[in-house]
């Protein structure tokens, strides 16, 4: 996958969904983006997001669908069996 340089945005100026957890970038709030050439698209995650995505091997592949990771997840399961930063969600 060949990608632009990540760029870090400090603020928002609009609403964006997460390309990893699918959830609202809140306007105003910080994100991480870049050019796709590939998908010719522009993904922007939180910037908890893109670290889990760091954890992953997905970086070198196609991307998942947004909304298969929750928001800083890299571990995939469920709330109550995370493994990820997560852990402390699942004792809910």
């Amino acid at each position: 996958m060949e990608t632009s340089r990540v760029r870090t945005v400090s603020k928002t100026r609009k609403l964006h969904y997460c390309s990893w957890c699918g959830d609202w970038i809140d306007i105003g709030t910080p994100c991480k983006t870049w050019f796709d050439f590939s998908e010719a698209a522009t993904p922007r995650m939180h910037p908890e997001c893109y670290e889990a995505m760091q954890k992953t091997n997905f970086y070198e592949a196609a991307m998942p669908t947004p909304g298969v990771y929750r928001r800083g997840c890299w571990c995939g399961d469920k709330v109550e069996f995370c493994t990820c930063n997560n852990k402390q969600e699942g004792k809910r």
